[in-house]
């Protein structure tokens, strides 16, 4: 757990940083509105971004512990220049320097206090620690706006320069006491090759890791999109109003509002975090559209305040927590250089932005960049359709990684649907071995080569196909003829019928065995409705009535088959059919007992599968994922949901419960079945099978990686009907049974 000294500093770190940047960014904004002209900021902005892309090579290519090191030597030459700015008030060089570094610095500070916070917070503890560090930024913000407005007030805006200095060094100073006592000195220095290498796996990261690239896309929006706002502020604003002692005023003002409205929304949403990241990171895109169409079409300053403030506090309290949260999930080993690679790329698009604005931006106004916001907005929508599945993916593999240590790179880039699992043959779930199915490989081939034989329209493949059956209808091993015999059950083929009433007469009591079941088979699937199946689920019939028949049950195999074949969905039958052929009646009637004259019912199934411990019912969720049928297993499993999860809330179950005694193994077991039951509903593509394999991982999990199920699970539940209840059972303190 986190320390309460260190929690201490890192939140006066972001207060002194936070407190010295914002009242560097509000002063140097009135200065060069002032004294350069709103157009400027264009080839500030540039020019200002270059600088970020040159520093973020510069960190990507140190050890951690010189990135901390040369951004306090960054921190320290803005302190040299805005005391020269502050001596020398009027200097349009001096003025255009400082307004580039406190840019430049604002950036880098963001990535940097991030890197340090996910270097020494533990994961259990990122997201609380992320929410004080926004709330102590955000009332700093505030502080900043007031001293802008009240120097302005008073005419003491000549004295904010040195409150800038001191809250500049007191951030210095806490920084660097920070990295000297929490962050371990790398003293094995790397070659450069290594350096350049270790940069390399990084990008190749980045480009097959689907998650990241969604973070980029999203991020190099945010970033040219902050250019696009500000500068539309900033242009609506100097044709308003002149001097610095107004343009000070109203920066001032719109700033505090700003950030009022930041910390009474941080509150709101914080209580919906548990939301899927696409639709919370989709308020700010959606937002602006609707605000620009406002501003298109009415004007005036109120609509640029308004696009200001909006973007400004949907920005900080949504875009800016979920896009870092989404950088957590990263491998250990690359993290660092992952999450500096990944702003760099940001930067790159506001500087291609900034860079093509300032060449044009004699020609552009208002309605020029109005319309350039809403077409680099509009893309963004096409990213967030499957960043859902990409963040579930990468939280999985940050918990396989802690849990395995023996994760790589390699694993952390495997397709998700293959991460961490491996695939469920149903075949090999339940091995049932019948006398009549002993035949060698190449025997099986042989028949399934015939099979595909008979469906092809080529003359001479048919020609072979029907020697080849012949061949195996008269061969001298007898578990050879029946699969030939069954061949032409499976096929229908009526035209070899009186061939089998040949063969029920043979003296080899096994072949005409065999030759009986056809005819009789033969017989009873005249009756079926098969009308609209393919012709794989017409075999799987056949096959089903073989296993079945002649044990005593015949007239209920029949029905339980003719209620399955009434059922509307074709996709169903051809599942459902498949399952049947893996587990016959006698051994496995609750399969069979789910059908009856009103269509399917899986509730049989669902407390067979409920009865057993959860490590041991891994067969049953292997014939649930097989069947697909999300809906009907809710309808069948909701009141084993709610009658859990009441049975939870009765004996106070929590995620942390110590898992030692039988109750809360007992408890654990039940939440476990309920989760799965209610996840597997949720479940919207094959890759969320990842979150239904983390279920079982729960009880051999410590608290850090309990930490990240949580957010994985909560993840995708959000949405459910019971989404509240569930919160409930991962918040809810430890309790010892």
């Amino acid at each position: 757990m986190m320390s309460n000294n260190l929690q201490k500093l890192l939140l006066a770190n972001n207060f002194f940083r936070s407190f010295s940047l914002n009242l560097s960014l509000l002063y140097s904004a009135s200065l060069f509105i002032s004294h350069l002209g709103s157009k400027a900021y264009s080839g500030i902005f540039f020019i200002g971004t270059v600088t970020v892309i040159f520093i973020y090579i510069l960190i990507i290519l140190q050890k951690e512990m010189s990135s901390y090191l040369t951004y306090t030597a960054i921190a320290g030459f803005l302190l040299i220049v805005s005391v020269l700015q502050g001596i020398y008030f009027d200097s349009p060089d001096l003025i255009f320097i400082y307004t580039v570094s406190v840019l430049a610095v604002d950036v880098i500070s963001g990535t940097i206090n991030g890197n340090l916070i996910q270097s020494i917070v533990p994961g259990s503890s990122f997201s609380t620690v992320f929410q004080k560090q926004m709330t102590v930024d955000l009332s700093a913000r505030i502080i900043s706006s007031l001293v802008i407005w009240s120097s302005v007030k008073f005419q003491l805006l000549h004295m904010v320069p040195l409150l800038i200095w001191l809250l500049l060094g007191s951030h210095m100073a806490t920084f660097l006491a920070i990295v000297k006592r929490y962050i371990q000195l790398d003293i094995k220095s790397l070659s450069r090759r290594r350096k350049v290498r270790e940069f390399l796996d990084s990008v190749t990261f980045v480009k097959d890791n689907l998650l990241v690239r969604s973070v980029i896309i999203i991020m190099s929006w945010a970033f040219a999109a902050k250019f696009l706002v500000e500068n539309i502020f900033y242009v609506g604003l100097s044709q308003e109003y002149s001097s610095v002692t107004e343009v000070s005023s109203i920066i001032s003002i719109t700033s505090f509002a700003t950030i009022i409205c930041s910390l009474v929304f941080q509150k709101i949403t914080y209580r919906f975090f548990g939301l899927k990241p696409s639709t919370l990171l989709s308020f700010l895109p959606i937002g602006i559209m609707a605000l620009l169409i406002g501003t298109m079409v009415y004007g005036g300053i109120l609509s640029f305040v308004g696009l200001f403030v909006f973007f400004k506090v949907f920005n900080t309290c949504l875009q800016i927590p979920i896009t870092r949260r989404c950088l957590v999930p990263l491998p250990d080993a690359r993290k660092k250089n992952i999450v500096t690679l990944t702003f760099l790329v940001a930067s790159v698009s506001s500087l291609v932005v900034s860079g093509l604005l300032s060449i044009f931006k004699q020609y552009l106004g208002l309605t020029h960049y109005s319309v350039l916001l809403v077409l680099c907005t509009m893309p963004l929508f096409f990213v967030l359709i499957d960043f859902d599945r990409h963040y579930i993916g990468n939280l999985w593999n940050q918990f396989k990684e802690n849990f395995n240590k023996d994760w790589t790179m390699n694993s952390w880039l495997a397709p998700y649907s293959l991460v961490g699992r491996k695939r469920i043959d149903l075949e090999s779930v339940k091995a049932i071995t019948y006398k009549v199915d002993s035949i060698d490989d190449a025997t099986k081939d042989e028949v399934e080569d015939i099979i595909q034989g008979y469906q092809s329209f080529d003359s001479k493949v048919l020609h072979d196909t029907v020697r080849k059956h012949y061949n195996l209808l008269h061969h001298s091993n007898s578990m050879n003829v029946i699969q030939g015999v069954r061949i032409i059950g499976d096929l229908s083929m009526s035209h070899l019928l009186p061939f089998l009433w040949n063969l029920k007469d043979s003296s080899n009591i096994d072949i005409s065995n065999a030759a009986i079941k056809e005819i009789y088979i033969d017989s009873i699937y005249g009756n079926l409705n098969t009308e609209g199946l393919r012709c794989h689920s017409k075999r799987k019939i056949k096959s089903v009535l073989r296993q079945n028949l002649g044990r005593g049950d015949d007239e209920i195999v029949l029905t339980k088959i003719s209620q399955l074949l009434a059922l509307d969905f074709k996709k169903t039958i051809a599942k459902y059919i498949e399952i049947l052929e893996v587990y016959d009646y006698q051994d496995s009637p609750c399969l069979w007992n789910c059908l009856g004259d009103d269509g399917l019912d899986l509730k049989p199934f669902l407390k067979a599968m409920i009865e057993h411990n959860y490590e041991d019912a891994e067969e049953y969720r292997a014939v649930l994922r097989h069947l697909d049928l999300r809906t009907a297993v809710l309808l069948a499993g909701r009141d084993i949901i709610n009658d859990s999860t009441a049975r939870l809330m009765r004996g106070k179950f929590s995620f942390w419960s110590i898992t030692a005694n039988s109750r809360s193994k007992s408890q654990m077991r039940v939440f476990q079945h309920a989760l799965f039951l209610q996840l597997f509903y949720m479940r919207s593509d094959p890759s969320f099978d990842l979150v239904l394999d983390s279920i079982k991982d729960i009880n051999q999990a410590d608290d850090d990686q309990k930490s990240m199920l949580k957010q994985v699970h909560l993840t995708a539940l959000s949405g459910s009907y019971n989404a509240t209840l569930w919160k409930y059972f991962y918040a809810r303190a430890a309790t010892t049974g």
